[in-house]
C-alpha cells in the first residue's frame, strides 16, 4: 500500500472533522524518538527492538494538527486508519497521542536540547511489573533481539502459523483478544511459547498480534482430543481467554 494513499486518507479524514494542518515535515527518527513516541515499549524488550529495527534512521512524515478536541479526534482518525491499511502489530500506519500526556512527551521528543540522562533513566528494560512472568522457565531462553530480528524479517504478519498447516484435523485451539486486554503480550507469549509444542517465542508474540488484529489466533491443531484439552486447560490455568473448535 502506497503511502500517499495513507497519507490522503488522513488528510480527508481531518478535513472532515475540521482540524487545521499547521505543519507537514519529513523526520529522520532517532533512538531519542523511539524512547519517547513508543514509551509503551519500555518494558517490553521484544517491542522496543522491533522499533529500532522498523524506525531508527527511517525518514518519517510529520503531521502538526490544531483545532477543538484535536486529539480526541486524532484518536478517532488512528483507529480508522489503522483497520483499514494495518499490516503488522508494529508497521500500523499511523501513531499519535492518546492524551495530553502522551502529547507533551512527543513535543519534547522534537526538542533538540532533550536531557540524554532523562531518557535513559526512564527507559531501562524492566519486567518485574508483569506478573508471574518469571514463573515460565523458557523464558530464560529467549533472546529478545533475535526474536526481533525474526519477526521483522517474517512473511506471516497477521497470517496465523499453523493455519498453514491445516491438514483436516479435527480439535481447534484458539487465543481471544480478551487475553491481550487482561495481560501483557510478553506474559501471553511466554506462556504460549511454554505450553504449546512446536511454536518459537517470535509465533507466539505475532500470534497476540493477530488475536488483536482477528479477535482470535490459531494456537494448535491436532486429531488428539486429549493434547488438544490438556494445552487448553493449561492456558486456561494462566489465565489467557481460550477455546477450542472441533470441526
Amino acid at each position: 500500500m502506497a503511502n500517499v494513499e495513507i497519507q490522503n486518507y488522513v488528510i480527508n479524514l481531518l478535513n472532515l472533522l475540521n482540524l487545521s494542518i499547521v505543519k507537514t515535515q519529513n523526520i529522520l527518527i532517532s533512538s531519542r524518538h523511539i524512547e519517547l513516541f513508543w514509551g509503551a515499549s519500555n518494558n517490553d524488550p521484544v517491542l522496543r527492538n522491533l522499533f529500532y529495527i522498523y524506525f531508527e534512521n527511517k525518514i518519517l512524515k510529520l503531521i502538526i494538527v490544531e483545532g477543538e478536541d484535536a486529539i480526541a479526534k486524532i484518536t478517532k482518525i488512528k483507529t480508522q486508519t489503522r483497520m483499514r491499511y494495518i499490516r503488522t502489530l508494529i508497521l500500523n500506519c499511523f501513531h499519535a497521542p492518546r492524551d495530553h500526556h502522551e502529547y507533551n512527551r512527543h513535543m519534547k521528543a522534537l526538542v533538540e536540547d532533550i536531557n540524554v540522562s532523562e531518557i535513559n533513566e526512564n527507559t531501562k528494560i524492566d519486567l518485574s511489573h508483569i506478573e508471574n512472568i518469571c514463573k515460565f522457565s523458557r523464558l530464560c531462553e529467549i533472546d529478545y533481539y533475535e526474536c526481533a530480528v525474526e519477526i521483522a524479517n517474517s512473511d506471516f504478519s497477521y497470517l496465523q502459523p499453523y493455519e498453514k498447516k491445516l491438514n483436516g484435523e479435527k480439535y481447534l485451539l484458539y487465543l481471544h483478544k480478551a487475553s491481550v486486554k487482561k495481560y501483557k503480550i510478553l506474559y501471553i507469549a511466554a506462556a504460549i511459547y511454554e505450553f504449546i509444542p512446536k511454536i518459537k517465542f517470535s509465533e507466539a508474540y505475532m500470534l497476540c498480534g493477530t488475536a488483536i488484529a482477528k479477535n482470535k489466533a490459531l494456537l494448535m491443531c491436532s486429531n488428539n482430543e486429549q493434547e488438544v484439552h490438556m494445552s487448553y486447560k493449561t492456558l486456561l490455568n494462566e489465565g489467557l481467554s481460550v477455546s477450542i473448535e472441533s470441526k
